[in-house]
């Protein structure tokens, strides 16, 4: 909940989303659709400690959404950070 009061505070002036598949208040996808369907598409990391298949799917689903496994390192998720916010594959 604070998530979506924060990104309606900033007018959805975000340059990217990291999310934890697993939030207390909803699922980690669905806060960032929600976020998603306020503002403008801006790429996505998705981190989690579980590797259900489930949850694996639903992030694959989109193109902006990216994901790290926890726990992870330093180097590790500036890469993807890197890749995430310079669209590289």
């Amino acid at each position: 909940r604070s998530a979506l009061e924060t990104y309606q505070v900033e007018n959805g002036e975000f340059d990217l989303i990291l999310s934890d598949v697993i939030l207390p208040d909803m699922k980690g996808n669905e806060l960032v659709e929600l976020l998603l369907t306020k503002g403008k598409t801006v790429p996505v990391i998705m981190c989690s400690g579980y590797t259900e298949e489930k949850i694996l799917g639903a992030i694959r689903e989109h193109d902006e959404f990216h994901f790290i496994q926890k726990p992870f390192g330093l180097r590790e998720i500036l890469r993807l950070l890197d890749k995430a916010l310079h669209k590289k594959n």
